[in-house]
């Protein structure tokens, strides 16, 4: 689907290295991830990392050393959000409703 589709572009989350990602994430994803970006490489398709910044992860995350390390993996979008507990999240969503949301989805979202 991604060799004809060029303009979707599959977004990884990661929280910095294996351990964080792992403690954040699940067991294992850290490796899945990579797993599936080498996948991605070897077709010559484009990816990107999200990362959610905390105050534990901020200092590695920010480092250049993690920023070279997507690069060589040809990562070509770097996200950064900031984590936001479910309540926050839900009223970000409800208060942006028609603005930044479309109103019909996002009622439906919130409705889960």
């Amino acid at each position: 689907m991604l060799k004809k589709s060029r303009n979707l572009i599959p977004i990884f989350s990661i929280e910095g290295k294996e351990k964080q990602t792992d403690d954040r994430r699940g067991e294992g994803v850290y490796e899945k991830v990579f797993s599936a970006v080498e996948k991605l490489q070897k077709e010559k398709l484009l990816f990107g990392s999200s990362v959610t910044v905390t105050t534990d992860n901020l200092e590695e995350v920010t480092s250049d050393e993690f920023i070279e390390k997507l690069e060589q993996r040809d990562c070509k979008a770097l996200i950064f959000k900031e984590k936001y507990s479910f309540d926050k999240a839900f009223s970000i969503i409800e208060e942006s409703l028609g603005k930044h949301f479309n109103a019909k989805l996002g009622k439906l979202f919130i409705q889960q």
